[in-house]
């Protein structure tokens, strides 16, 4: 039974990303693709923040200190702001379906830069994988 859930979480997940890049792809064309990845960003933090609220965790929050919350600032604008800037300045300029298929290349590009840039040892199974 766990098996299924976890197929149909996969399922569900690749249909939301499917239903997004096409969304995002729309969203790229309207404005300039730095500003719609500012303002996604600062309304996934603003959901963000409210879930934290509605669970009473705004305290722990608060309790952060500044070199806490300069870390978590720095990985949210490297991790996400730059990564989804550049992903979002490609979409716009390749569309929808070219922007996915590329995406989807995402691990072989990574695989390639762990075996050539940081010297991973690259085995059969992790080629099966």
């Amino acid at each position: 039974m766990e098996n299924s859930k976890g197929t149909a979480l996969a399922y569900l997940t690749a249909l939301v990303s499917g239903i997004s890049i096409f969304a995002n792809s729309f969203g790229v064309l309207t404005i300039d693709s730095t500003a719609y990845t500012f303002l996604k960003n600062v309304l996934v933090a603003g959901i963000l923040a409210a879930i934290c609220v509605s669970y009473g965790n705004w305290r722990e929050f608060l309790s952060l200190s500044r070199k806490q919350l300069f870390m978590l600032a720095f990985i949210g604008v490297i991790g996400g702001g730059a990564a989804f800037a550049l992903y979002f300045a490609g979409l716009a300029s390749t569309g929808g379906a070219a922007g996915s298929f590329l995406y989807r290349l995402l691990f072989i590009f990574a695989s390639i830069i762990a075996v050539g840039a940081l010297k991973e040892k690259f085995s059969w199974q992790t080629a099966a994988g």
